[in-house]
């Protein structure tokens, strides 16, 4: 299969199961406290991707599942950064609607990683990316103001 076919199917699937998750929390913030509700999708979480794992290491039985202390390190940062985006969002939804939230924080997060994909790894930047920029900010000014 082709990289691009396989990058469609990976970032459909991201797309669903972003909305999935949008669309949980939407419904969750009049009925459930944040923490609670966090803790389970967490945990939930947790063992969804032990059974990826286990799928993955049956049908790549020889794939390396090796660790070391930096790896683990950028796993955690990796997940402190979701716990926070988790608890940020559920309560960006609650005090402000899921569309605003939602699109802040794409756009936000997009606006973010092209300005660290430059400096911290010198990925190009070009007029494009800097209109792009320029739009997500508009953007995100008429859905807050």
């Amino acid at each position: 299969m082709s990289i691009p076919i396989l990058w469609l199917i990976f970032t459909s699937a991201a797309i669903v199961g972003m909305v999935g998750y949008d669309v949980a929390i939407k419904l969750a913030t009049e009925q459930i406290n944040v923490f609670a509700f966090t803790t389970i999708l967490v945990g939930f979480a947790f063992a969804m991707h032990l059974l990826a794992l286990l799928v993955y290491k049956v049908t790549v039985p020889d794939a390396s599942l090796s660790l070391n202390t930096k790896t683990i390190g950028w796993a955690a940062l990796g997940g402190l950064g979701l716990v926070v985006m988790d608890i940020g969002f559920y309560l960006g939804v609650k005090y402000g609607g899921l569309a605003m939230t939602n699109a802040v924080w794409l756009i936000g997060g997009l606006i973010l990683s092209v300005i660290l994909g430059y400096y911290a790894f010198h990925e190009p930047i070009d007029i494009k990316k800097i209109i792009g920029v320029a739009f997500g900010l508009l953007a995100i000014y008429l859905m807050v103001v």
